[in-house]
């Protein structure tokens, strides 16, 4: 069973959007033009993998090390993202877990849309995995939920074009409540191979299925199999 917890929509923190969104950032946080950037090598860290990546950078020094979002794609996708006004890209995201075969395996998923774009169809979208009984792993993801704003890096190869800011003030992405919601899900239920877990959870379900995935009220977990998600996907679409 695959259990979705809701979608969190985050407006661009670049501007005043929205009456919700007063601040552009915490004024305790801010970068200045000239803040030097210390970004690591992605190949360095994942090989050539595309995708999204959650990693430490100084992108400050008088701020420190931050846990910061970095997307690596191909140039044409990239180029599609940096030549929308930033005020317009909404990232977006879900998060859930499923039991199967192998244990328990937790998701995130991430996908950027064009405010200007009724369809919202995904300009990209990414899934990450992690074990929901792994300590060293929720960490990381606490420490994303903890931070007041998002810096996300576009990136092509090892070289970063163009840098973002969300807002993530008292938790406006919901990660950790999402968090949670996972934690809570998964207590008692073992985890007994989590690669074979995920890539069995690879094989059942698609991203873009995950992206489509209707949400339950209130943010309550729905257990869906592989054939009633496409019964409720079908009923949702028509």
């Amino acid at each position: 069973m695959a259990y979705a917890v809701s979608t969190a929509q985050v407006c661009i923190s670049k501007q005043q959007i929205t009456k919700q969104h007063m601040k552009q950032c915490d004024p305790r946080h801010t970068h200045k033009n000239s803040a030097k950037y210390s970004i690591p090598r992605l190949d360095d860290l994942v090989g050539r993998k595309h995708g999204l990546f959650i990693e430490p950078a100084v992108i400050d020094e008088g701020v420190g090390e931050e846990i910061v979002l970095f997307l690596r794609d191909n140039q044409a996708t990239i180029d599609k993202l940096v030549k929308i006004h930033c005020s317009r890209l909404q990232l977006m995201i879900s998060a859930g877990c499923e039991n199967n075969l192998f244990g328990s395996v937790a998701f995130v998923v991430f996908w950027i849309i064009d405010l200007n774009d009724e369809s919202e169809t995904p300009i990209v979208s990414t899934i990450k995995f992690f074990n929901p009984h792994s300590e060293p792993e929720l960490l990381k993801w606490r420490r994303l939920a903890d931070v007041n704003h998002w810096h996300l890096f576009l990136v092509v190869g090892n070289k970063w074009i163009k840098m973002i800011d969300y807002i993530n003030e008292s938790d406006k992405f919901e990660l950790n409540k999402k968090l949670d919601m996972i934690v809570e899900r998964q207590t008692g239920v073992p985890t007994r191979d989590f690669i074979k877990a995920k890539e069995l959870f690879m094989q059942e379900y698609t991203v873009e299925e995950l992206v489509n995935m209707p949400e339950g009220r209130f943010g309550r977990f729905y257990a869906f199999s592989k054939s009633d998600l496409v019964k409720l996907l079908n009923r949702f679409e028509s």
